[in-house]
């Protein structure tokens, strides 16, 4: 095998090992999950019933404003959630492409520290 092939064959495979991940898909997911979470949460003890509905629940308005434990707050809280949800998800994506980029420029030009050395 040529250098340059092989060479070519080294960036493929990290490249493949250390696939970048697209921050608007891992956001959307983990906002559509956040905000399914907050929704069903909130729906469910609102259909269960009783005196004190949600006593735990009800503190989620001091992260989310306008969330209440009610039909209207499970939808406050369900957008905010995938709001927040997809902004952690895009940023959690953005850092973790900046963190592989580096460790991928690190190994190359360790890789290539040491093929110079060999000559």
């Amino acid at each position: 095998m040529l250098e340059h092939e092989s060479d070519a064959l080294t960036e493929r495979t990290m490249a493949s090992a250390f696939a970048e991940l697209d921050p608007i898909a891992l956001g959307a997911g983990i906002g559509v999950v956040a905000a399914s979470v907050i929704w069903f949460a909130t729906a469910t003890l609102l259909l269960q019933g009783g005196q004190m509905v949600g006593l735990h629940l009800q503190g989620l308005g001091h992260y989310l404003p306008g969330y209440d434990v009610s039909w209207l707050g499970s939808g406050i809280g369900a957008i905010e959630a995938g709001v927040l949800g997809f902004v952690l998800g895009a940023v959690l994506a953005i850092l973790w492409n900046t963190y592989h980029r580096w460790f991928m420029a690190l190994a190359m030009a360790r890789e290539t520290k040491r093929e110079l050395q060999e000559l």
